[in-house]
């Protein structure tokens, strides 16, 4: 918010108070409903006004200064004067009131600070407004000019998603500089990787998600907002890499409806629908109805291929109490069957080089029964109310429940060949040097056991927030205060595959009768070059049972600061208080050593119930952020940012143990420069980050009972973010990482990168639309993709190789009637085949990139 001399505010006093007599007027005015013909290409909107009045003989009044530099979109149909207008000014940020039946004035727009209406002015083909927004509520929950923020904060808006056939939140990353895809949880789940660092909770309209969230589709994104590095003001505990934020489409006044069919040439069937209005003629009910359902095959196959089943429906309504109350629920229900895949493993050659297998991309390690089926609930309860003042109060209540069954027969390690006729288990006791955790011997097996975990998870969320500008002297703030309470509920119980001596092959060993009930783990072995399915028969056993609450209470308190013209401030600080207890009770033990059987205890059991306590002291953190912004031009903000966030961290081995430590702590130094150019159609965001983490969970050494830390991990970069909206229809979204350093400084692995960190990562992605002419309404579209070569573990052993995908597409709006079109798009994804593979869960497994793939969609909008 800019501050203005006394002169200048009387100048725009005596303005408004002119505005405000052409009120009464206004709803008299605006109602002429006559079409008119419109033929006018894409021009300086100072001309395009000009011939709207030639057309319509309304005289447009403008202050000169207001026009120049800005341009107009073609019109080429029948428009009311108003509907032409909106058009015509779509690009500008100027708006439009008439003071006479014959008169329009042109000023500029109120709302210039405020997320774009994504649903404000529908064009033939794609609406410009719908590519772009300046500003984000990701920092305190408070919407904020992008440019008067000092951090690196940016937006994907719902037509970029479109354009792209991004079909779920792995596919919108891309958009965003530095991001790396992480395939843990067997595909299941969305990770990614910030800055170097795993952020593996996704936010949803302000509110952390389940670590074990299915991965989001897009029919119910609204857009995606990214604030990198540390940022705990919104809700505490944060990765250092920075947080993920999307945004839930929410009821719009203006009537809207698409319903559209995507598919793909492996077996993808994915039906959305996306119906928005109001429901009474005085529009304080408004609703939105958003559905997806998905029936699809996936190119990886055991002996036939992987199924995708995913239903959503996320109903939500908006009653408009009074002029300044509003409350708004909505529901998401997700229901999704996804296979659970690991990928492809690494193997090892006998001089002990690691490389990945020559096997097709579409083979799969597992079986076709690795499932995770899990049934997912989102309600969301919002009161807001706007005091005289303009200040804003919001209550909001949000509870997330969910409920998994998860089967997997998971490559655990390698091992050489088998002695034939001599069981699995005898193998492993009888040669335990030959096992390899890291890789399958060249000449060897993979290693598989089955396990099945069922949990219910339950997230509750009370959150109250208070925002609002004042003055105080000759400073403007903007205000946001804040309180929360989150708590965390989980239940799970694991079952593993078991075997009785005799089951694997011992028959008596010495020392065994006298403890009974004596278990071995049973593994079935796979040869990578000749896959078999269908012969695993598993013995499961419950081997343990978790239950674990955690409340987080937390409050915070921000002010954007606006000095004068040039500079503002952000400072920001939140208080938290973090509880965890709970139990775990595994009902498995390791056998005491049996002499003369050496190694026996690392891996034979007995039955014994033992239930652990987990109950930690609570833990109070103080997570500060500030930061300065300079604005030499009213285009272009120089900043410089300190942050800071923290993580509670547990680990729990094997046996349940929970081994307790210090919260993983992180704290950032950004400083940047971002812009915008020629009317907000070129906007840019370059930072320098220096990003520091101590107390990081490295690997768990399961013969020692212990775990390897890295003390302290520094990550020192560049990135580049930019989208450019030519008023020719050309679209362009660019960005680019790289690392200047990334090195651990004190731990167990001293001197190495850390894992999963590129040097370089680049993304361009590019349309053009055509705006006029028997084309219109024809676009093209391509993207290119590079990520560098990058370790997949802390001690360096093995390093992925770079790559880079082409994807393209064209699409082609057909005009149905004035007010609804039809959108036919076909496309290829990787048009070059590109190998590629993603970190996994560990060292064995990588996640496989997908093949060149060709989709289509078909959509009706009207």
């Amino acid at each position: 918010m800019k501050t203005y001399s006394l002169a200048s505010i009387c100048r725009r006093f005596v303005v408004l108070l002119s505005l405000l007599a052409a009120l009464p007027t206004v709803a008299t005015y605006a109602q002429d409903s006559a079409l008119k013909v419109f033929s006018q290409g894409a021009q300086p909107l100072a001309d395009a006004l000009e011939v709207f009045s030639e057309i319509t003989g309304i005289d447009v009044a403008a202050q000169s200064f207001l026009l120049k530099g800005k341009s107009a979109p073609a019109l080429e149909d029948e428009y009311t004067a108003n509907k032409a207008l909106s058009i015509l000014l779509s690009l500008s940020g100027l708006e439009f009131r008439f003071t006479s039946e014959s008169t329009v004035a042109i000023y500029k727009s109120s709302k210039e600070n405020q997320i774009v209406n994504l649903e404000a002015v529908r064009l033939v083909g794609s609406d410009p407004k719908r590519y772009a927004a300046n500003s984000a509520s990701s920092i305190s929950g408070n919407e904020v000019p992008l440019d008067q923020t000092p951090r690196s904060i940016q937006i994907v808006t719902e037509q970029i998603i479109l354009d792209q056939g991004a079909q779920d939140l792995r596919d919108v990353m891309r958009n965003f500089s530095g991001v790396v895809t992480r395939n843990i949880s067997g595909g299941t789940t969305d990770t990614f990787l910030l800055r170097g660092v795993e952020v593996g909770n996704i936010f949803q309209d302000g509110f952390q998600l389940d670590a074990g969230t299915t991965r989001i589709q897009t029919s119910n994104i609204e857009r995606i907002e990214v604030v990198k590095g540390p940022n705990a003001i919104l809700a505490g505990e944060s990765q250092a890499g920075g947080l993920i934020n999307v945004i839930s489409k929410r009821p719009k006044e203006d009537a809207r409806h698409v319903f559209s069919l995507n598919f793909d040439e492996f077996g993808q069937r994915v039906f959305a629908a996306d119906s928005t209005g109001s429901l009474n003629d005085e529009s304080s009910l408004l609703y939105r109805f958003v559905a997806s359902a998905e029936d699809s095959e996936t190119f990886r196959e055991t002996d036939r291929p992987a199924d995708i089943k995913r239903e959503v429906i996320a109903p939500s309504l908006t009653w408009k109490l009074n002029e300044s109350s509003s409350l708004t629920a909505s529901l998401e229900y997700v229901s999704a069957e996804l296979p659970f895949d690991n990928g492809t493993v690494l193997q090892q050659s006998a001089d002990g080089q690691f490389f990945i297998p020559k096997v097709d991309r579409s083979v799969r390690f597992g079986e076709q029964e690795d499932i995770s089926d899990m049934t997912q609930r989102t309600h969301t309860l919002e009161y807001e109310h706007t005091f005289a003042n303009d200040w804003v109060f919001n209550a909001i209540f949000n509870q997330q429940s969910a409920e998994t069954q998860l089967h997997s027969t998971g490559g655990n390690f390698g091992i050489s060949a088998l002695t034939p006729g001599i069981p699995i288990v005898t193998s492993l006791l009888l040669a335990p040097s030959s096992l390899n955790f890291n890789a399958v011997p060249e000449d060897g097996l993979l290693l598989r056991s089955v396990f099945e975990i069922d949990s219910d998870r339950d997230l509750r969320r009370l959150a109250f927030r208070l925002t609002g500008e004042t003055e105080i002297g000759s400073t403007l703030h903007n205000i946001a205060l804040g309180a929360d309470y989150n708590r965390r509920e989980s239940d799970s119980t694991t079952r593993n595959d078991y075997s009785t001596a005799a089951e694997a092959g011992f028959g008596t060993l010495p020392g065994l009768p006298s403890l009974p009930g004596v278990f071995f783990p049973t593994f079935n072995a796979l040869d990578l070059s000749n896959p078999v399915y269908g012969l695993v028969q598993s013995n499961l056993l419950e081997t343990r049972r978790n239950n674990f609450l955690n409340t987080q209470s937390g409050a915070f308190i921000t002010d954007n600061i606006t000095f004068n013209e040039q500079w503002h401030a952000l400072l920001g600080v939140r208080i938290d208080r973090f509880e965890r207890e709970g139990q775990s009770t595994t009902l498995f033990d390791n056998i005491p050593p049996v002499p003369g059987l050496p190694g026996l205890e690392t891996v034979a059991t007995f039955e014994s119930e033992t239930t652990i306590d987990s109950d930690r002291d609570p833990l109070s953190e103080v997570s500060p952020t500030l930061g300065i912004v300079y604005q030499p031009l009213d285009q272009l903000s120089l900043y410089v940012s300190y942050s800071e966030s923290f993580v509670p961290q547990f680990f729990a081995t094997p046996m349940g143990e929970i081994l307790e430590t210090d919260p993983l702590e992180s704290d950032q130094i950004e400083i940047g420069f971002k812009g915008s150019l020629f009317d907000e159609l070129f906007n840019f965001n370059l930072a320098y980050f220096d990003l520091n983490r101590t107390n990081v969970i490295g690997e768990y050494d399961p013969f020692t009972d212990t775990l390897a830390f890295n003390d302290l991990e520094a990550r020192r970069g560049i990135e580049l973010d930019a989208n450019v909206q030519f008023a020719s229809g050309i679209s362009l979204i660019f960005n680019y990482a790289h690392a200047l350093e990334a090195e651990i400084k004190e731990g167990s692995f001293t001197g190495n990168t850390p894992r999963n960190f590129p040097e370089n990562v680049a993304n361009l992605w590019a349309t053009y639309e055509f705006s006029e002419g028997f084309l219109r309404g024809f676009g093209i579209g391509g993207g290119v993709t590079y990520l560098d070569s990058r370790f997949i573990n802390d001690n360096n052993t093995f390093e992925l190789e770079h790559y880079t995908t082409v994807d393209f597409t064209a699409f082609y709006y057909l005009p149905i009637g004035n007010d609804s079109q039809v959108k036919l798009q076909a496309g290829v994804k990787n048009l070059g085949d590109e190998e590629y593979y993603t970190p996994n869960n560990g060292p064995v497994t990588l996640g496989v990139g997908t093949p060149r793939t060709a989709y289509g969609s078909i959509s009706y909008e009207f």
